[in-house]
């Protein structure tokens, strides 16, 4: 968990130095023009929550069908383990808004680099 952990801080530093590269001369252009901070951001907020939908459904669909895996009811009952019923809808928002929470925070670091840039 703390490895993982570490990776996904790594992985957003490197996420906001890609998306502070790629997206600067349009936010500063819009800043010029006296463009808002949604306005200056818009891309990037499309990109991350059309990403997290994407990303919601896939972990519904993995963790709803996670028991019918033959690899996983081979590996389970190779230890007899039987997995209680858990509502995966629960899971799934709690997961889907973390991921969202994580990437709003990164486009709003992203802007205030920018900012202090320009």
């Amino acid at each position: 968990l703390i490895f993982t952990s570490i990776l996904s801080i790594f992985v957003f530093i490197k996420q906001i130095k890609i998306w502070e590269f790629e997206h600067s001369n349009r936010i500063y252009i819009l800043s010029i023009f006296g463009a808002n901070f949604f306005q200056r951001a818009s891309i990037m907020l499309k990109v991350v929550f059309l990403d997290n939908i994407i990303c919601s459904i896939l972990i519904f669909l993995f963790f709803v069908n996670f028991n019918n895996f033959d690899f996983i009811k081979a590996f389970l009952g190779y230890y007899e383990i039987n997995t209680p019923y858990i509502d995966f809808s629960i899971f799934t928002a709690k997961v889907s808004l973390a991921l969202l929470c994580s990437s709003l925070l990164c486009v709003i670091f992203v802007m205030q680099k920018i900012k202090k840039q320009g």
